[in-house]
This record gives structure tokens, C-alpha cells and sequence, in this order.
């Protein structure tokens, strides 16, 4: 005989609907403080830009948007949408000449990836070549020593870029022949450390010595006061005295 359905017993939770994923993609908008540098053709800042956005996406899980390591699917909606982030990314730290450049409709990231590094890899015989001399004639001037340093590691992690072999001892050389003569006795004395520093060792003596400079020269100097000792009165003469006759 069945038995009839117990009322008011328990009754199954109603179903319930998973919240969407959320990924980078769909919360992060600005990504200024990820990659502070905006790329521009006159800067020589592609090698750093590059590394920064590279490490970006793969943060993201998204690298394979610009890498080829996986073929396109151009009917999957979640991939449209991370790739349109990418490319909205890539806009927003991209000088407006460059965007100017490679702005296209219907371009992938990938697409846009690839022409900006065509952009500061082609002529590579040109670029190397300028970059070369550069590093030969490059002097100190009014730049602090940080500042120069920087440039000099610039120029080669650049040439490094464009497939160049560069030593670090270059780079030292370069540095050293370009300070300023308040360096002058640093810059003799530093080649000739064994083991020879690096660029970075290099840059921490002589921004040490900066530091010391500054510091005399803002140091208040001490006149000691001298005293001029006190000059005889003159002697007066003595009074003539006639002989009497």
C-alpha cells in the first residue's frame, strides 16, 4: 500500500545560480600603477615597457593573447573580451603618435603587439648603429649620477633588445669617460678594482660621493675671526730744545 507524501516534511533548497568569474580583465581598468611608463618612439623605452606589460599579462594569466602560444578563437566570447581589454590596455600607456600608428579596426592584440614591436625593431642596422655612438659620446653633464646611470643601462638593455652582445664592462667604460670632472679621481680609481664592479656598484660609489659633495657644499662654513694685535702709537718726536748761548 503506498503511503501518502508527508506534508510539511523538508523540502529541497531551491537551486541556486553560481556568481559569474570575475578575472583581471574585469576589474582592473587603470593599469598605471602595474606600467608606469608610456611608450614613445623619441624615450627609448621599449625594452622596459615591454618587460613591464609582459609581466602584467602573465600576472593575469593572459599572455597567450600576444604570444601565439594558443590559436585564436575568434567565437569565444570570453576570450573577445579579455583581448578587448588588452588592447584598451595597450592604448591607455601608448603615446598618442604611436596610437596614431597602429590604431586599426578589427585588430587583435596580438596584431597590435606585433606591429609596435615592428615599430621599434625595424632598421635595426640604423638603430644599433645610433645607439652605439651614443654610448661612446655620452657625457654626465648636469644630469645627477642616478639619472645617468639610468640612461646608460637604457641604451644597453636596448641594444640587447636588437640582438647586440653588450658586457657590462662597455656599459662602466662608457660611464666612466662621460662623468663630470667632480668625479675625476672616481673615475680613475674605480677601473681599476679587482674584481671590476658592475654598472649597479659603480653607480653606488659615485652617487655616495654625490651625497658627500652635496653635503660640504651645504654645510655652513666657519670664519674664524682674527685678531689684528694692537699697532704702537706712534712715537712723537722729541721736543727740540735750543742750545742757549
Amino acid at each position: 500500500m503506498a503511503t501518502a507524501p508527508i506534508q510539511g516534511g523538508p523540502t529541497a533548497p531551491p537551486a541556486t545560480i553560481p556568481p559569474p568569474s570575475l578575472t583581471f580583465s574585469d576589474t582592473i581598468t587603470d593599469i598605471t600603477p602595474f606600467i608606469p611608463i608610456v611608450l614613445d618612439l623619441n624615450s627609448h623605452n621599449y625594452y622596459h615597457w615591454r618587460h613591464l606589460f609582459e609581466m602584467h599579462l602573465g600576472r593575469c594569466s593572459l599572455l597567450h593573447h600576444i604570444s601565439g602560444d594558443h590559436p585564436p578563437a575568434p567565437h569565444d566570447p570570453r576570450r573577445i573580451k579579455h583581448d578587448l581589454a588588452i588592447i584598451q590596455w595597450l592604448y591607455t600607456r601608448i603615446s598618442t603618435e604611436l596610437f596614431n600608428l597602429v590604431v586599426t579596426d578589427g585588430a587583435s592584440a596580438r596584431d597590435i603587439w606585433a606591429e609596435l614591436r615592428r615599430l621599434f625593431q625595424d632598421n635595426r642596422d640604423a638603430r644599433v648603429s645610433a645607439l652605439n655612438t651614443e654610448l661612446r659620446t655620452i657625457t654626465q653633464g648636469d644630469r645627477p649620477v642616478g639619472v645617468f646611470c639610468q640612461r646608460i643601462k637604457a641604451i644597453g638593455d636596448e641594444l640587447r633588445e636588437l640582438g647586440e652582445v653588450v658586457a657590462d664592462r662597455s656599459l662602466l667604460h662608457a660611464l666612466m669617460g662621460g662623468l663630470d670632472d667632480r668625479f675625476a679621481q672616481q673615475a680613475t680609481l674605480i677601473p681599476l678594482l679587482r674584481p671590476l664592479p658592475t654598472l649597479a656598484e659603480a653607480r653606488s660609489m659615485l652617487q655616495m660621493e654625490e651625497q658627500n659633495q652635496a653635503r660640504k657644499a651645504a654645510a655652513p662654513r666657519l670664519y674664524h675671526a682674527t685678531t689684528r694685535p694692537a699697532t704702537a702709537a706712534a712715537a712723537t718726536p722729541p721736543e727740540r730744545i735750543d742750545a742757549v748761548d
